[in-house]
């Protein structure tokens, strides 16, 4: 008797686009001046790894358990608010141009990407919890 195969599990595009914009910016991170890097760097590296904790911890959730879509509208909530963080402090590289222009504009229009994913998703767990409240 052959065994069932178990579905490969996979994680939402906004996740992948995450750890591109994570892969991107350590491309930049290890050519910054040291004591940006250590500072402001390492805030912006540990955005993004909260940024992508909360993604994966959205996906996770039960779709069909009205608390846990709230939570997912909360993680989602979250991720926007890094990505607005992360926006801040890459400014602050490139105003004081340790982060080109290029590179400026390439994670901006990353990011942007990004929370328009998070905010589709966000409105689509709220409908979920719409839909449930009418019921």
């Amino acid at each position: 008797m052959p065994n069932p195969v178990k579905p490969t599990f996979v994680q939402p595009k906004i996740f992948n686009d995450l750890v591109t914009l994570y892969q991107c910016y350590w491309q930049t991170h290890c050519h910054l001046p040291k004591s940006f890097k250590f500072t402001t760097g390492e805030a912006i590296l540990t955005e993004l790894t909260g940024a992508i904790r909360f993604a994966v911890l959205s996906n996770i959730v039960d779709r069909d358990n009205t608390q846990e879509c709230q939570s997912a509208v909360k993680q989602l909530q979250l991720i926007r608010a890094s990505l607005d963080v992360i926006k801040g402090l890459l400014c602050v590289g490139w105003k004081m141009k340790m982060i080109s222009h290029g590179a400026f504009a390439l994670f901006n229009q990353s990011i942007d990407n990004i929370q328009k994913q998070a905010t589709g998703w966000q409105h689509w767990f709220m409908a979920q919890v719409h839909d449930e409240d009418l019921n």
